[in-house]
C-alpha cells in the first residue's frame, strides 16, 4: 500500500489535511458529519463537519473498543450526540470528502487495481468537482479511450509518473500551487 508521509511532512507546518480513502470512515451523527482517519497505533483523527464546514479536528485513541464505539463515545461526550449515529456508505463518504476537499488527487498506481479510482473519478466529475481533481497515473498503465475522453470532457488535470519519488514531487508541486492560489 502506498504511503505518502513525505508529502504530509512537507506541509506539516500548515493547515493541510491529507486523507487517504482507504484509511477513512465517515459517520452521520445528529447534525454532524464526521470523517475519521485511521492512523498508527490505534489513533484516530476525527474531522467534525457541520453544514459541510470543518468545526473541529481531534485525535482519540481507540483502545480495546471498536472504531464505531470509540467515535460514538467521543461524539456523545463532546457534542452530546445521543441518536442518529450511523456509518455512511462508501459513496456518501466519497461525497463528503469531495465536498470538504480543496484538492483531490486520484492515483492509479497499479494495473491490477479493480478500477475503483475510475469510479471515484467519474463520481467526482459528475457531481461537479472536476475542477478539484488531479488524476495521477503510473507510466505504462494504459487508459481506455473512454477514460481519456472523460478526462478531456471534464477538463480534469492528468499527470504521469515513473517512480514513487516522482509521484511525491508531483503531489507536493500540485498542493503547493493550490495553496498559493488560495492564499494569493
Amino acid at each position: 500500500m502506498l504511503r505518502f508521509s513525505p508529502i504530509w511532512k512537507f506541509f506539516s507546518h500548515m493547515e493541510v489535511y491529507a486523507i487517504l480513502l482507504d484509511d477513512a470512515e465517515a459517520y452521520l451523527a445528529g447534525n454532524y458529519e464526521v470523517l475519521v482517519e485511521k492512523s498508527r497505533n490505534d489513533i484516530l483523527t476525527l474531522y467534525v463537519f457541520s453544514n459541510r464546514e470543518v468545526q473541529d479536528v481531534d485525535e482519540i485513541k481507540v483502545g480495546k473498543t471498536s472504531l464505531d464505539d470509540a467515535v460514538y463515545v467521543f461524539l456523545r461526550d463532546k457534542y452530546n450526540v445521543r441518536r442518529h449515529f450511523s456509518k455512511l456508505p462508501l459513496i456518501n463518504k466519497l461525497l463528503l470528502l469531495f465536498e470538504a476537499a480543496s484538492l483531490i488527487l486520484i492515483i492509479r498506481h497499479r494495473e491490477e487495481t479493480r478500477g475503483g479510482e475510475l469510479i471515484e473519478l467519474a463520481l467526482a466529475g459528475e457531481k461537479g468537482y472536476a475542477n478539484k481533481i488531479w488524476f495521477l497515473k503510473k507510466e505504462g498503465i494504459n487508459l481506455s479511450t473512454m477514460v481519456e475522453e472523460y478526462l478531456d470532457l471534464k477538463l480534469i488535470n492528468m499527470r504521469s509518473y515513473q517512480k514513487i519519488e516522482e509521484l511525491v514531487n508531483e503531489a507536493i508541486r500540485i498542493i503547493s500551487y493550490e495553496i498559493q492560489r488560495r492564499v494569493g
